[in-house]
């Protein structure tokens, strides 16, 4: 079944980001990340008043809340672009090789982008090694 999928996503790379994007309108990962701020601004408000903070992304002691971050079916890297603001180290995995192709050619945005099936992905992780 993961060879179909692939194939699938596969031939949709190219053209995926902008039917997702103009097409349908597609804006969760941005979406996602707005309500990520707005839960972070209250948190570090929280954090200040009790002059205490585990992250350090209140008091500027790093300078993203998560060290490590995963992208699970990253596809183009929609969602790597909108979080990497907040990661440390940012790695994409999807199960198709042409959308990691594409998640790779954007600059910037992930530290690694591997190609495989979430689950063995997260089968390769340590215990609790991923924060996002």
């Amino acid at each position: 079944h993961n060879r179909e999928i692939e194939d699938l996503f596969d031939s949709y790379a190219d053209t995926f980001d902008s039917h997702l994007l103009e097409g349908l309108r597609y804006n969760v990962p941005n979406l996602m990340r707005e309500q990520f701020a707005a839960f972070e601004e209250g948190s570090c408000s929280s954090a200040t008043r009790r002059s205490t903070t585990t992250t350090g992304a209140c008091n500027n002691e790093r300078r993203r809340p998560f060290a490590r971050c995963l992208d699970l079916g990253c596809g183009t890297g929609l969602a790597g672009v909108a979080f990497r603001d907040v990661c440390d180290y940012l790695e994409g995995n999807d199960l198709s090789s042409e959308m990691v192709a594409k998640a790779q050619a954007r600059e910037g945005v992930y530290d690694a982008v591997g190609h495989g099936d979430a689950v063995n992905c997260l089968r390769r992780q340590p215990d609790a090694s991923v924060d996002l």
